[in-house]
């Protein structure tokens, strides 16, 4: 996808040599720093975005609302496309050129960027090697910010593979050794599908008895035990503890 967003700021520059009858330096020196601020607004923005949007709306309609899992991603998408389609239709409908290609091309982008379905599919099926394990949109958005890999050194500036980390002295045997952890970056929160047993006759905070991967194991538990169970599904953020100030 990276690819294929700066052949399309080569193409850009393309029309601008060859099909403009005004192109100059100046006019290519622009257009190349529009693509390249585009490329950065897409890789940083538009995907991790969509899917940081869609994430949030997942767990909250699951652990607010009490509604089944998938709900907040189909109102997302319902959402989108619905944003999209308005958007397309309404500038067309106005004449307005500029805000038609730009909604046509993000709609075009997204659909393109939809193929990252597969790593979803892919992390489902269980493979010996699945980072982050992005199974749903919530665990997606920490896999495509690369928040496995650690924080990326700067072109420019490093660090080197032998720096020291932020806060980090020699100590007196000459290892490295951390005094704090004060300035360091947030993960992203990571949470778990589970199916929860509720007692209804306990309080609204102390009524979770036991959580399960799998809703058939949760069924069979209520069976087992007789009581007054239901079975509600909800989002755990497995590592509240130790995401913070973490890289």
């Amino acid at each position: 996808m990276i690819k294929s967003t700066t052949v399309l700021g080569g193409f850009q520059l393309f029309l601008k040599v060859n099909v403009s009858k005004n192109s100059n330096v100046a006019g290519i020196l622009i257009t190349g720093v529009i693509s390249i601020f585009t490329l950065g607004f897409i890789q940083e923005g538009i995907i991790p975005g969509s899917v940081a949007l869609a994430s949030k709306m997942e767990v909250s309609f699951v652990n607010s609302y009490g509604l089944p899992f998938n709900s907040g991603m189909v109102f997302f998408f319902l959402l989108l496309v619905g944003a999209c389609s308005f958007g397309i239709y309404y500038a067309r409908k106005k004449q307005k050129a500029l805000w038609y290609n730009a909604i046509m091309g993000l709609t075009v982008l997204l659909i393109g960027y939809s193929s990252f379905a597969v790593i979803v599919i892919r992390s489902n099926a269980n493979t010996p090697l699945d980072e982050n394990d992005p199974e749903n949109l919530v665990t997606l958005h920490s896999y495509l910010k690369r928040e496995q890999y650690g924080k990326t050194p700067s072109l420019l500036s490093g660090p080197y593979w032998n720096s020291l980390r932020l806060n980090e002295e020699l100590g007196a045997n000459g290892q490295p050794e951390l005094t704090s952890t004060e300035g360091w970056k947030d993960m992203s929160p990571f949470y778990l599908r589970r199916f929860v047993v509720l007692d209804n006759d306990r309080g609204e905070d102390q009524n979770e008895i036991k959580a399960f991967v799998k809703e058939i194991d949760a069924e069979e538990w209520v069976k087992k035990n007789q009581g007054n169970y239901t079975i509600a599904e909800k989002y755990y953020e497995s590592n509240s503890s130790i995401r913070k100030n973490l890289f």
